[in-house]
């Protein structure tokens, strides 16, 4: 296995913040056991890294581990950018927003029952940036 997998394990200890007794005293998973871990000597099984992912607080553990350890996934599942999700989701509810902004506008628009020419091109344009927005999303 590669340097990067050897090391998720101390990687995730570090981002919560915990020394090795601390998760010790949290999971009862003793610090020669995390010390081989996260020095590339063993790797957890399943059921441990679980018990990582939950005194951690750290779901991409888990995930890292199986498309690192699991044939399968390893051959079969894409790349899922985990780091990248909440900017994603972030930047999807930022647009969605952006939408509802529009189709409020365009309720605007349409409630007189007329559409001037100009109102007409807004309206369109309005139209292109939603489906552009919902495309993008």
């Amino acid at each position: 296995m590669d340097k990067e997998c050897l090391n998720i394990y101390k990687k995730a200890r570090l981002e919560a913040g915990f020394t090795r007794e601390q998760v010790y005293a949290l999971t009862n998973i003793s610090d020669s056991s995390l010390k081989a871990y996260e020095s590339g000597k063993t790797i957890p099984g399943d059921e441990t890294v679980l018990i990582l992912c939950e005194a951690y607080k750290a779901e991409w553990l888990g995930l890292e581990h199986l498309a690192k350890t699991n044939p399968i996934i390893k051959r079969y599942a894409t790349a899922i950018p985990i780091r990248g999700l909440c900017e994603n989701i972030a930047r999807f509810q930022a647009e969605k927003a952006d939408v509802d902004n529009i189709i409020t506008e365009i309720i605007r628009m349409a409630c007189d029952g007329k559409l001037e020419p100009k109102a007409r091109k807004e309206l369109s344009e309005l139209a292109g940036s939603a489906m552009a927005l919902l495309a993008a999303a």
